[in-house]
Protein backbone atom coordinates (compact mmCIF):
# COMPACT_ATOMS: atom_id res chain seq x y z
CA UNK A 1 0.00 0.00 0.00
CA UNK A 2 2.98 2.76 0.60
CA UNK A 3 4.54 2.04 -2.82
CA UNK A 4 0.98 2.73 -4.77
CA UNK A 5 0.66 6.31 -2.74
CA UNK A 6 4.24 6.75 -3.69
CA UNK A 7 3.25 6.24 -7.19
CA UNK A 8 0.20 8.48 -7.44
CA UNK A 9 1.91 11.26 -5.73
CA UNK A 10 4.48 11.30 -8.05
CA UNK A 11 1.94 11.34 -10.95
CA UNK A 12 0.05 14.10 -9.73
CA UNK A 13 3.02 16.05 -9.16
CA UNK A 14 4.28 15.58 -12.48
CA UNK A 15 0.86 16.43 -14.24
CA UNK A 16 1.35 19.95 -12.35
CA UNK A 17 3.94 20.68 -13.46
CA UNK A 18 3.05 20.01 -16.68
CA UNK A 19 -0.02 22.17 -16.72
CA UNK A 20 2.10 25.12 -14.89
CA UNK A 21 4.51 25.28 -17.81
CA UNK A 22 1.62 25.13 -20.22
CA UNK A 23 -0.29 28.37 -18.77
CA UNK A 24 3.31 29.79 -18.43
CA UNK A 25 4.41 29.06 -22.38
CA UNK A 26 0.70 30.72 -23.52
CA UNK A 27 1.17 33.71 -21.01
CA UNK A 28 4.66 34.21 -23.17
CA UNK A 29 2.90 33.78 -26.51
CA UNK A 30 -0.35 36.07 -25.87
CA UNK A 31 2.38 38.96 -24.21
CA UNK A 32 4.50 38.97 -27.83
CA UNK A 33 1.40 39.06 -29.83
CA UNK A 34 -0.01 42.13 -27.80
CA UNK A 35 3.47 44.06 -27.87
CA UNK A 36 3.75 43.51 -31.55
CA UNK A 37 0.31 45.08 -32.28
CA UNK A 38 1.45 47.88 -29.86
CA UNK A 39 4.24 48.70 -31.73
CA UNK A 40 2.76 48.60 -34.93
CA UNK A 41 -0.20 50.91 -33.96
CA UNK A 42 3.17 53.39 -32.53
CA UNK A 43 4.52 53.48 -35.79
CA UNK A 44 1.45 54.37 -37.66
CA UNK A 45 -0.11 57.02 -35.72
CA UNK A 46 -3.08 58.32 -38.01
CA UNK A 47 -4.24 57.80 -41.89
CA UNK A 48 -1.54 58.95 -44.87
CA UNK A 49 -2.76 62.65 -46.12
CA UNK A 50 -4.99 62.51 -49.54
CA UNK A 51 -8.33 64.06 -50.24
CA UNK A 52 -11.24 64.73 -48.13
CA UNK A 53 -13.34 61.91 -48.81
CA UNK A 54 -10.68 59.54 -48.76
CA UNK A 55 -9.53 60.96 -45.89
CA UNK A 56 -12.48 60.82 -43.66
CA UNK A 57 -13.14 57.35 -44.98
CA UNK A 58 -9.62 56.73 -43.98
CA UNK A 59 -10.27 58.54 -40.57
CA UNK A 60 -13.47 56.66 -39.69
CA UNK A 61 -12.01 53.22 -40.64
CA UNK A 62 -8.90 54.62 -38.81
CA UNK A 63 -11.08 55.33 -35.92
CA UNK A 64 -13.11 51.79 -35.80
CA UNK A 65 -9.97 50.28 -36.72
CA UNK A 66 -8.49 51.86 -33.86
CA UNK A 67 -11.54 51.31 -31.99
CA UNK A 68 -11.78 47.53 -33.23
CA UNK A 69 -8.09 47.44 -31.93
CA UNK A 70 -8.65 49.52 -28.73
CA UNK A 71 -11.59 46.64 -28.23
CA UNK A 72 -8.90 43.74 -29.36
CA UNK A 73 -6.79 44.90 -27.28
CA UNK A 74 -9.23 45.78 -23.98
CA UNK A 75 -9.98 42.37 -24.58
CA UNK A 76 -6.20 41.17 -24.67
CA UNK A 77 -6.03 42.77 -21.84
CA UNK A 78 -8.63 41.69 -19.60
CA UNK A 79 -7.16 38.18 -21.08
CA UNK A 80 -3.66 39.05 -20.13
CA UNK A 81 -5.08 40.40 -16.79
CA UNK A 82 -7.32 36.55 -16.59
CA UNK A 83 -4.13 35.01 -17.82
CA UNK A 84 -2.38 36.62 -15.10
CA UNK A 85 -5.15 35.81 -12.38
CA UNK A 86 -4.78 32.33 -13.54
CA UNK A 87 -0.82 32.66 -13.84
CA UNK A 88 -1.09 33.65 -10.27
CA UNK A 89 -3.62 31.42 -9.86
CA UNK A 90 -1.15 28.73 -10.89
CA UNK A 91 1.41 29.78 -9.22
CA UNK A 92 -0.51 29.71 -6.39
CA UNK A 93 -1.14 26.27 -7.07
CA UNK A 94 2.60 25.32 -7.87
CA UNK A 95 3.39 27.07 -4.50
CA UNK A 96 0.89 24.70 -3.05
CA UNK A 97 1.68 22.22 -4.74
CA UNK A 98 5.47 22.42 -3.77
CA UNK A 99 4.50 22.83 -0.01
CA UNK A 100 2.57 19.39 -0.79
CA UNK A 101 5.66 18.27 -2.53
CA UNK A 102 8.01 19.57 0.22
CA UNK A 103 5.11 17.09 2.43
CA UNK A 104 5.52 14.19 0.31
CA UNK A 105 8.88 14.22 0.63
CA UNK A 106 8.72 14.68 4.33
CA UNK A 107 6.40 11.98 3.77
CA UNK A 108 8.93 9.66 1.40
CA UNK A 109 11.57 10.40 4.21
CA UNK A 110 9.03 9.75 7.23
CA UNK A 111 8.14 6.55 4.52
CA UNK A 112 11.98 5.28 4.08
CA UNK A 113 12.84 5.68 8.21
CA UNK A 114 9.62 3.55 8.37
CA UNK A 115 11.23 1.04 5.38
CA UNK A 116 14.39 1.46 7.31
CA UNK A 117 12.93 0.71 10.93
CA UNK A 118 10.55 -1.78 8.89
CA UNK A 119 13.59 -3.80 7.64
CA UNK A 120 14.94 -3.68 11.20
CA UNK A 121 11.85 -5.14 12.51
CA UNK A 122 11.87 -7.71 9.63
CA UNK A 123 15.38 -7.97 10.21
CA UNK A 124 14.70 -8.48 14.25
CA UNK A 125 11.87 -10.82 13.28
CA UNK A 126 13.68 -12.90 11.26
CA UNK A 127 16.11 -13.34 14.18
CA UNK A 128 12.82 -13.88 16.46
CA UNK A 129 11.84 -16.70 14.41
CA UNK A 130 15.55 -18.16 13.88
CA UNK A 131 15.41 -18.07 17.87
CA UNK A 132 12.07 -19.37 17.92
CA UNK A 133 13.69 -22.70 15.43
CA UNK A 134 16.72 -22.65 17.34
CA UNK A 135 14.53 -22.57 20.29
CA UNK A 136 11.99 -25.41 19.12
CA UNK A 137 15.03 -27.32 17.99
CA UNK A 138 16.49 -27.15 21.23
CA UNK A 139 13.12 -28.06 23.45
CA UNK A 140 12.47 -31.36 20.76
CA UNK A 141 16.51 -32.47 21.57
CA UNK A 142 15.77 -32.04 25.41
CA UNK A 143 12.69 -33.88 24.61
CA UNK A 144 14.72 -36.75 23.02
CA UNK A 145 17.35 -36.00 25.98
CA UNK A 146 14.44 -36.76 28.19
CA UNK A 147 13.28 -39.81 26.70
CA UNK A 148 16.37 -41.25 26.70
CA UNK A 149 17.41 -40.63 30.05
CA UNK A 150 13.75 -42.38 30.77
CA UNK A 151 14.87 -45.06 29.59
CA UNK A 152 17.67 -45.44 30.69
CA UNK A 153 15.74 -44.90 33.88
CA UNK A 154 13.34 -47.47 33.23
CA UNK A 155 16.68 -49.86 31.94
CA UNK A 156 18.53 -49.22 35.55
CA UNK A 157 15.17 -50.14 37.18
CA UNK A 158 15.28 -53.44 35.35
CA UNK A 159 18.93 -54.03 36.33
CA UNK A 160 18.52 -52.94 39.55
CA UNK A 161 15.52 -55.21 39.87
CA UNK A 162 17.24 -58.00 38.30
CA UNK A 163 20.26 -57.42 40.22
CA UNK A 164 18.05 -57.65 43.40
CA UNK A 165 16.38 -60.98 42.10
CA UNK A 166 20.21 -62.05 41.44
CA UNK A 167 21.18 -61.35 45.27
CA UNK A 168 18.58 -63.43 45.95
CA UNK A 169 19.31 -65.94 44.28
CA UNK A 170 22.94 -65.44 45.43
CA UNK A 171 21.93 -65.59 49.15
CA UNK A 172 19.86 -68.46 48.77
CA UNK A 173 22.67 -69.89 46.70
CA UNK A 174 25.44 -69.08 49.70
CA UNK A 175 22.88 -70.47 52.10
CA UNK A 176 23.04 -73.66 50.13
CA UNK A 177 26.50 -73.71 49.83
CA UNK A 178 26.88 -72.83 53.70
CA UNK A 179 24.28 -76.26 54.23
CA UNK A 180 26.69 -78.23 51.83
CA UNK A 181 29.69 -76.91 53.77
CA UNK A 182 28.23 -78.17 57.07
CA UNK A 183 27.17 -80.93 55.06
CA UNK A 184 30.69 -81.48 53.67
CA UNK A 185 32.12 -80.65 57.16
CA UNK A 186 30.13 -83.52 58.72
CA UNK A 187 31.40 -85.73 55.86
CA UNK A 188 35.01 -84.59 56.24
CA UNK A 189 34.74 -85.23 59.77
CA UNK A 190 33.71 -88.65 59.00
CA UNK A 191 35.57 -89.39 56.13
CA UNK A 192 38.56 -88.15 58.52
CA UNK A 193 37.27 -91.04 61.31
CA UNK A 194 36.96 -93.79 58.50
CA UNK A 195 40.25 -92.29 57.22
CA UNK A 196 41.53 -92.82 60.78
CA UNK A 197 40.00 -96.38 61.04
CA UNK A 198 41.48 -97.51 57.74
CA UNK A 199 45.12 -96.06 58.75
CA UNK A 200 44.00 -98.06 61.93
CA UNK A 201 43.18 -101.43 59.64
CA UNK A 202 45.99 -100.37 57.62
CA UNK A 203 48.60 -100.25 60.61
CA UNK A 204 46.84 -104.01 61.51
CA UNK A 205 47.50 -105.30 58.17
CA UNK A 206 50.90 -104.21 58.12
CA UNK A 207 51.52 -106.29 61.01
CA UNK A 208 49.93 -108.81 59.99
CA UNK A 209 51.86 -108.93 56.88
CA UNK A 210 54.76 -108.68 58.69
CA UNK A 211 53.56 -111.47 60.70
CA UNK A 212 52.66 -113.90 57.58
CA UNK A 213 56.10 -112.44 55.75
CA UNK A 214 57.68 -113.42 58.62
CA UNK A 215 56.00 -117.01 58.63
CA UNK A 216 57.10 -116.90 54.95
CA UNK A 217 60.26 -116.66 55.94
CA UNK A 218 60.50 -118.76 58.25
CA UNK A 219 58.94 -121.73 55.94
CA UNK A 220 61.56 -120.91 53.22
CA UNK A 221 64.01 -121.46 55.87
CA UNK A 222 62.44 -124.71 56.39
CA UNK A 223 62.12 -125.16 52.95
CA UNK A 224 65.71 -124.35 52.34
CA UNK A 225 66.86 -127.01 55.40
CA UNK A 226 64.77 -129.55 53.89
CA UNK A 227 66.19 -129.08 50.81
CA UNK A 228 69.68 -129.29 52.04
CA UNK A 229 68.34 -132.55 53.75
CA UNK A 230 67.17 -134.51 50.70
CA UNK A 231 69.86 -133.30 48.77
CA UNK A 232 71.84 -134.79 51.74
CA UNK A 233 69.51 -138.42 51.87
CA UNK A 234 70.10 -138.35 47.83
CA UNK A 235 74.13 -138.85 48.23
CA UNK A 236 73.56 -141.03 50.77
CA UNK A 237 71.49 -143.03 48.53
CA UNK A 238 73.66 -142.35 45.62
CA UNK A 239 76.45 -143.25 47.55
CA UNK A 240 74.53 -146.79 48.89
CA UNK A 241 73.55 -147.31 45.34
CA UNK A 242 77.10 -147.31 44.34
CA UNK A 243 78.46 -150.25 47.24
CA UNK A 244 77.91 -153.93 46.26
CA UNK A 245 74.40 -155.52 46.76
CA UNK A 246 75.14 -157.01 49.90
CA UNK A 247 76.53 -154.02 51.51
CA UNK A 248 74.07 -151.87 50.42
CA UNK A 249 70.87 -154.04 51.14
CA UNK A 250 70.74 -153.41 55.00
CA UNK A 251 71.60 -149.79 54.45
CA UNK A 252 68.74 -149.10 51.54
CA UNK A 253 65.83 -150.78 54.10
CA UNK A 254 67.10 -149.58 57.79
CA UNK A 255 64.54 -150.31 60.30
CA UNK A 256 62.07 -147.76 61.18
CA UNK A 257 63.91 -146.95 64.70
CA UNK A 258 66.78 -145.93 62.72
CA UNK A 259 65.02 -143.23 60.32
CA UNK A 260 66.23 -139.99 59.95
CA UNK A 261 63.78 -137.95 61.88
CA UNK A 262 64.28 -134.65 59.60
CA UNK A 263 63.42 -136.62 56.26
CA UNK A 264 59.37 -136.77 55.62
CA UNK A 265 58.92 -140.07 54.10
CA UNK A 266 56.98 -138.24 51.19
CA UNK A 267 59.98 -136.59 49.78
CA UNK A 268 62.12 -139.55 49.97
CA UNK A 269 59.37 -141.87 48.09
CA UNK A 270 59.09 -139.08 45.03
CA UNK A 271 61.97 -137.87 42.97
CA UNK A 272 63.82 -135.24 44.47
CA UNK A 273 63.55 -132.50 41.64
CA UNK A 274 66.26 -129.67 40.91
CA UNK A 275 66.43 -127.00 43.74
CA UNK A 276 64.31 -123.77 42.21
CA UNK A 277 62.75 -120.62 44.04
CA UNK A 278 58.67 -120.94 43.20
CA UNK A 279 58.00 -117.11 43.82
CA UNK A 280 59.99 -115.72 40.74
CA UNK A 281 57.60 -118.17 38.05
CA UNK A 282 54.20 -116.49 39.88
CA UNK A 283 55.79 -113.26 39.80
CA UNK A 284 55.46 -110.53 36.26
CA UNK A 285 58.27 -108.43 36.04
CA UNK A 286 57.92 -104.39 34.93
CA UNK A 287 59.43 -101.74 34.41
CA UNK A 288 58.04 -98.00 34.55
CA UNK A 289 59.44 -94.92 33.67
CA UNK A 290 58.21 -91.28 32.83
CA UNK A 291 59.30 -88.05 32.28
CA UNK A 292 57.99 -84.13 31.90
CA UNK A 293 59.13 -81.47 29.87
CA UNK A 294 57.78 -78.25 29.04
CA UNK A 295 57.02 -77.66 25.16
CA UNK A 296 59.35 -76.67 22.79
CA UNK A 297 58.97 -72.98 21.78
CA UNK A 298 57.58 -71.97 25.07
CA UNK A 299 55.69 -68.34 25.49
CA UNK A 300 55.77 -66.02 27.95
CA UNK A 301 52.99 -63.44 29.16
CA UNK A 302 53.51 -59.86 31.20
CA UNK A 303 52.54 -59.63 34.61
CA UNK A 304 52.39 -56.00 35.44
CA UNK A 305 56.25 -55.11 33.82
CA UNK A 306 57.72 -58.56 34.66
CA UNK A 307 58.09 -60.94 31.69
CA UNK A 308 56.77 -64.47 32.84
CA UNK A 309 57.09 -67.17 31.14
CA UNK A 310 54.53 -70.24 30.99
CA UNK A 311 55.47 -73.44 32.96
CA UNK A 312 54.70 -76.86 32.61
CA UNK A 313 51.07 -77.57 33.80
CA UNK A 314 51.23 -81.31 33.66
CA UNK A 315 51.96 -83.78 36.53
CA UNK A 316 52.70 -87.79 36.60
CA UNK A 317 52.65 -90.08 39.04
CA UNK A 318 54.59 -93.89 39.52
CA UNK A 319 54.33 -95.49 42.49
CA UNK A 320 54.33 -99.24 43.63
CA UNK A 321 50.96 -100.75 45.50
CA UNK A 322 50.59 -103.59 47.91
CA UNK A 323 49.29 -105.70 44.76
CA UNK A 324 51.23 -104.13 41.92
CA UNK A 325 51.89 -100.23 40.57
CA UNK A 326 49.58 -97.01 40.46
CA UNK A 327 50.25 -94.27 37.18
CA UNK A 328 48.66 -91.49 36.62
CA UNK A 329 49.05 -88.67 34.18
CA UNK A 330 46.89 -84.95 34.42
CA UNK A 331 46.79 -82.04 32.44
CA UNK A 332 46.45 -78.85 34.10
CA UNK A 333 44.35 -76.50 31.36
CA UNK A 334 46.56 -73.21 31.27
CA UNK A 335 44.03 -71.75 29.32
CA UNK A 336 41.04 -71.29 31.60
CA UNK A 337 41.24 -71.11 35.32
CA UNK A 338 43.60 -70.37 38.01
CA UNK A 339 46.02 -73.10 39.38
CA UNK A 340 45.79 -75.68 37.12
CA UNK A 341 49.34 -76.82 37.70
CA UNK A 342 48.22 -77.37 42.11
CA UNK A 343 45.21 -78.94 41.15
CA UNK A 344 46.82 -81.47 38.48
CA UNK A 345 49.35 -82.16 41.04
CA UNK A 346 46.42 -82.74 43.79
CA UNK A 347 44.93 -85.09 41.57
CA UNK A 348 47.43 -87.36 40.66
CA UNK A 349 48.92 -87.35 44.51
CA UNK A 350 45.49 -88.26 45.96
CA UNK A 351 45.13 -91.57 43.89
CA UNK A 352 43.99 -94.31 46.13
CA UNK A 353 45.80 -97.69 45.77
CA UNK A 354 42.93 -99.22 44.86
CA UNK A 355 41.41 -98.36 41.79
CA UNK A 356 38.21 -95.76 41.15
CA UNK A 357 35.78 -97.84 39.46
CA UNK A 358 32.71 -95.32 38.29
CA UNK A 359 31.36 -92.02 39.19
CA UNK A 360 30.12 -93.15 42.75
CA UNK A 361 34.12 -93.83 43.74
CA UNK A 362 34.94 -90.60 41.87
CA UNK A 363 32.71 -88.40 43.32
CA UNK A 364 33.06 -89.56 46.82
CA UNK A 365 37.10 -89.56 46.13
CA UNK A 366 36.80 -85.71 45.06
CA UNK A 367 34.75 -85.12 48.04
CA UNK A 368 37.62 -85.82 50.14
CA UNK A 369 39.88 -83.26 49.18
CA UNK A 370 38.17 -80.44 47.04
CA UNK A 371 37.57 -78.85 50.12
CA UNK A 372 40.78 -78.64 51.45
CA UNK A 373 42.05 -77.17 47.92
CA UNK A 374 39.99 -74.74 47.44
CA UNK A 375 40.67 -72.73 50.81
CA UNK A 376 44.07 -73.47 50.53
CA UNK A 377 44.39 -71.59 47.05
CA UNK A 378 41.58 -68.96 47.60
CA UNK A 379 43.59 -68.26 50.50
CA UNK A 380 47.15 -67.83 48.71
CA UNK A 381 45.01 -65.71 46.06
CA UNK A 382 43.48 -62.95 48.16
CA UNK A 383 46.89 -61.16 48.05
CA UNK A 384 45.71 -60.18 44.44
CA UNK A 385 41.91 -59.33 43.90
CA UNK A 386 42.19 -60.13 40.13
CA UNK A 387 43.39 -63.82 40.83
CA UNK A 388 41.47 -64.58 44.05
CA UNK A 389 38.04 -63.48 41.72
CA UNK A 390 39.57 -65.87 38.83
CA UNK A 391 39.80 -68.53 41.07
CA UNK A 392 36.69 -68.25 42.61
CA UNK A 393 34.38 -67.29 39.82
CA UNK A 394 36.45 -70.06 37.07
CA UNK A 395 37.77 -72.81 39.61
CA UNK A 396 40.89 -75.24 37.97
CA UNK A 397 40.74 -77.56 35.26
CA UNK A 398 42.63 -80.78 34.44
CA UNK A 399 42.38 -84.21 33.01
CA UNK A 400 43.05 -87.46 34.58
CA UNK A 401 44.22 -90.89 33.19
CA UNK A 402 45.14 -93.75 35.82
CA UNK A 403 45.99 -97.12 36.02
CA UNK A 404 46.23 -99.78 38.50
CA UNK A 405 48.37 -103.11 37.62
CA UNK A 406 47.62 -105.86 39.71
CA UNK A 407 49.56 -109.05 40.20
CA UNK A 408 47.38 -112.22 40.09
CA UNK A 409 49.36 -115.25 40.03
CA UNK A 410 51.31 -114.92 36.53
CA UNK A 411 48.60 -113.02 35.25
CA UNK A 412 48.45 -108.94 35.61
CA UNK A 413 45.26 -107.06 35.02
CA UNK A 414 45.07 -103.29 34.39
CA UNK A 415 42.09 -101.50 36.15
CA UNK A 416 41.83 -97.49 34.18
CA UNK A 417 39.92 -94.50 34.74
CA UNK A 418 40.07 -91.44 32.27
CA UNK A 419 38.33 -88.02 32.46
CA UNK A 420 39.31 -85.70 29.45
CA UNK A 421 41.31 -86.34 26.46
CA UNK A 422 44.74 -87.58 27.73
CA UNK A 423 45.46 -91.10 26.24
CA UNK A 424 45.73 -94.43 27.57
CA UNK A 425 47.20 -96.94 25.35
CA UNK A 426 47.97 -100.67 25.72
CA UNK A 427 49.95 -102.71 22.71
CA UNK A 428 50.36 -105.91 22.83
CA UNK A 429 54.35 -107.46 22.37
CA UNK A 430 54.25 -111.05 22.26
CA UNK A 431 53.89 -110.50 18.74
CA UNK A 432 56.48 -109.32 16.19
CA UNK A 433 54.85 -105.55 15.52
CA UNK A 434 53.16 -104.14 18.91
CA UNK A 435 49.22 -104.32 18.41
CA UNK A 436 46.88 -102.14 19.96
CA UNK A 437 44.22 -104.04 22.67
CA UNK A 438 42.76 -101.20 24.01
CA UNK A 439 42.89 -97.33 23.68
CA UNK A 440 41.30 -93.76 25.01
CA UNK A 441 40.23 -91.92 23.54
CA UNK A 442 38.62 -94.79 21.30
CA UNK A 443 37.92 -91.97 18.48
CA UNK A 444 40.58 -89.83 16.55
CA UNK A 445 38.13 -87.12 16.40
CA UNK A 446 38.21 -86.35 20.21
CA UNK A 447 41.30 -84.18 19.98
CA UNK A 448 39.38 -82.08 17.29
CA UNK A 449 37.00 -80.96 20.14
CA UNK A 450 37.85 -79.17 23.94
CA UNK A 451 37.71 -81.81 26.48
CA UNK A 452 35.59 -82.25 29.27
CA UNK A 453 37.74 -81.56 32.42
CA UNK A 454 37.79 -82.00 35.93
CA UNK A 455 37.36 -78.98 38.17
CA UNK A 456 36.95 -78.95 42.30
CA UNK A 457 33.72 -76.54 42.24
CA UNK A 458 31.79 -78.64 39.60
CA UNK A 459 30.25 -82.00 39.60
CA UNK A 460 31.88 -84.78 37.03
CA UNK A 461 30.02 -84.90 34.22
CA UNK A 462 28.77 -88.88 33.77
CA UNK A 463 29.16 -89.38 29.96
CA UNK A 464 32.83 -87.91 30.51
CA UNK A 465 33.93 -90.46 32.97
CA UNK A 466 35.30 -93.78 31.33
CA UNK A 467 36.83 -96.74 33.05
CA UNK A 468 37.64 -100.76 32.02
CA UNK A 469 39.32 -103.08 33.18
CA UNK A 470 42.11 -105.35 30.64
CA UNK A 471 43.78 -109.07 30.92
CA UNK A 472 47.60 -107.87 29.72
CA UNK A 473 48.90 -110.29 28.08
CA UNK A 474 52.42 -111.84 28.63
CA UNK A 475 54.56 -108.70 26.97
CA UNK A 476 52.69 -105.81 26.95
CA UNK A 477 53.47 -102.08 27.06
CA UNK A 478 50.47 -99.55 28.69
CA UNK A 479 51.22 -96.10 27.92
CA UNK A 480 49.57 -93.27 29.97
CA UNK A 481 50.30 -89.83 28.47
CA UNK A 482 49.54 -86.19 27.84
CA UNK A 483 47.40 -85.01 24.82
CA UNK A 484 49.89 -83.92 22.38
CA UNK A 485 52.62 -86.96 22.54
CA UNK A 486 49.63 -89.50 23.21
CA UNK A 487 48.69 -88.24 19.91
CA UNK A 488 51.31 -88.65 18.27
CA UNK A 489 52.52 -92.13 19.40
CA UNK A 490 48.81 -93.11 18.46
CA UNK A 491 49.22 -91.76 15.19
CA UNK A 492 52.74 -93.62 14.89
CA UNK A 493 51.23 -96.55 15.07
CA UNK A 494 48.38 -96.12 12.82
CA UNK A 495 50.66 -95.13 10.13
CA UNK A 496 53.10 -98.21 10.44
CA UNK A 497 49.51 -100.25 9.76
CA UNK A 498 48.66 -98.09 6.76
CA UNK A 499 52.05 -98.67 5.66
CA UNK A 500 51.60 -102.51 5.67
CA UNK A 501 48.26 -102.73 4.56
CA UNK A 502 46.18 -102.67 7.98
CA UNK A 503 42.65 -102.66 8.71
CA UNK A 504 40.58 -101.24 11.43
CA UNK A 505 37.81 -98.58 13.04
CA UNK A 506 41.05 -96.00 14.08
CA UNK A 507 43.13 -96.47 10.60
CA UNK A 508 39.57 -95.98 8.41
CA UNK A 509 38.76 -92.41 10.76
CA UNK A 510 42.32 -91.73 10.25
CA UNK A 511 42.38 -91.77 6.64
CA UNK A 512 39.25 -89.99 6.35
CA UNK A 513 40.24 -86.90 8.51
CA UNK A 514 43.55 -86.93 6.16
CA UNK A 515 41.14 -86.57 3.46
CA UNK A 516 38.90 -83.43 5.26
CA UNK A 517 40.44 -79.99 4.92
CA UNK A 518 39.84 -78.13 8.84
CA UNK A 519 40.74 -80.55 10.88
CA UNK A 520 43.99 -80.61 13.04
CA UNK A 521 44.07 -84.61 13.68
CA UNK A 522 43.71 -84.65 9.72
CA UNK A 523 46.58 -82.52 9.16
CA UNK A 524 48.39 -84.33 12.01
CA UNK A 525 47.81 -87.63 9.96
CA UNK A 526 48.99 -86.25 6.76
CA UNK A 527 52.20 -85.47 8.06
CA UNK A 528 52.46 -88.63 9.44
CA UNK A 529 51.11 -90.71 6.31
CA UNK A 530 53.80 -89.06 4.78
CA UNK A 531 57.06 -90.34 6.41
CA UNK A 532 55.39 -93.69 8.25
CA UNK A 533 57.90 -95.39 10.59
CA UNK A 534 59.53 -98.50 9.31
CA UNK A 535 58.65 -100.18 12.12
CA UNK A 536 56.68 -99.22 15.25
CA UNK A 537 58.23 -101.48 17.47
CA UNK A 538 61.71 -99.17 17.34
CA UNK A 539 59.52 -96.65 17.56
CA UNK A 540 58.35 -97.66 21.10
CA UNK A 541 61.53 -98.67 21.95
CA UNK A 542 63.21 -95.51 21.41
CA UNK A 543 60.68 -93.64 22.64
CA UNK A 544 61.14 -95.85 25.96
CA UNK A 545 65.08 -95.26 25.56
CA UNK A 546 64.49 -91.64 25.29
CA UNK A 547 62.27 -92.22 29.45
CA UNK A 548 65.85 -92.33 30.75
CA UNK A 549 66.57 -89.18 31.01
CA UNK A 550 64.42 -85.56 31.08
CA UNK A 551 67.50 -84.05 28.57
CA UNK A 552 67.10 -87.34 26.00
CA UNK A 553 63.34 -87.20 26.56
CA UNK A 554 63.14 -83.38 25.81
CA UNK A 555 65.20 -83.27 23.11
CA UNK A 556 63.33 -86.01 21.32
CA UNK A 557 59.83 -84.01 22.06
CA UNK A 558 61.96 -81.38 19.81
CA UNK A 559 63.18 -83.29 16.83
CA UNK A 560 59.33 -84.40 16.79
CA UNK A 561 57.95 -81.46 16.85
CA UNK A 562 60.57 -79.79 14.53
CA UNK A 563 59.59 -82.57 12.17
CA UNK A 564 55.84 -81.19 12.05
CA UNK A 565 54.68 -84.66 13.53
CA UNK A 566 54.65 -83.36 16.73
CA UNK A 567 52.46 -80.47 18.33
CA UNK A 568 54.24 -77.56 20.20
CA UNK A 569 52.67 -78.53 23.57
CA UNK A 570 54.09 -79.44 27.09
CA UNK A 571 55.12 -83.69 26.83
CA UNK A 572 54.32 -85.66 29.39
CA UNK A 573 54.37 -89.54 28.83
CA UNK A 574 54.75 -92.99 31.17
CA UNK A 575 55.56 -96.26 29.63
CA UNK A 576 55.04 -99.33 31.70
CA UNK A 577 56.65 -102.85 29.98
CA UNK A 578 55.60 -105.89 31.44
CA UNK A 579 57.14 -109.36 30.90
CA UNK A 580 55.89 -112.64 32.43
CA UNK A 581 58.01 -114.99 34.18
CA UNK A 582 58.05 -117.32 31.11
CA UNK A 583 58.95 -114.22 29.00
CA UNK A 584 61.21 -112.35 30.76
CA UNK A 585 64.61 -113.56 28.95
CA UNK A 586 62.83 -112.94 25.36
CA UNK A 587 63.68 -109.59 23.60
Amino acid sequence: MIGIEGNATLIVTAVTGVTFAAALVLTVLIGQRFHRDWRRLAANPSPPPGPAAASLRSAKVFTEDAERRHADRALEEARLRQLRSETEAWQERLNSLRLQAAEVDLRFQEIEAIKVELAGTREDGQALRQDYAAARAELAERSREDAILAEQAAALRDDLERDRRLAADIAGEIAEARRRQAELSAAESESRRRQAELMEAEAETRRRLEGVQAELARCHDDQETLRRTLEARRAEIEALAARPVEEAAPTVSPPPSEAAPEAPPPAVAEPVPKPQSPAPALTPVWAARGQSVTKPRNDSFKDGAATVWRRNEDRFRISETATGVLAAVSDGAGASGLYCGAWAEALVARLPDRPLTGLVDLNGWLDGFCLDFQRGLAAQAKTDPRKHSKFVQEGSFATLAACWLERSGPKVSCRWLAYGDSPLLVFDRTGGEPALVACHPDRLAVFDRDPQLLNWKTLPEPSALKAGEVALPARATVVLASDGIGQYLLLRHLAALQAGNGAGALLAELRRLAAEPGSRVGAAATAHLAGPPPGFAEELAELGNALATEPAFAALVAARCEAGLLANDDATLIMIDIESAETAGQP
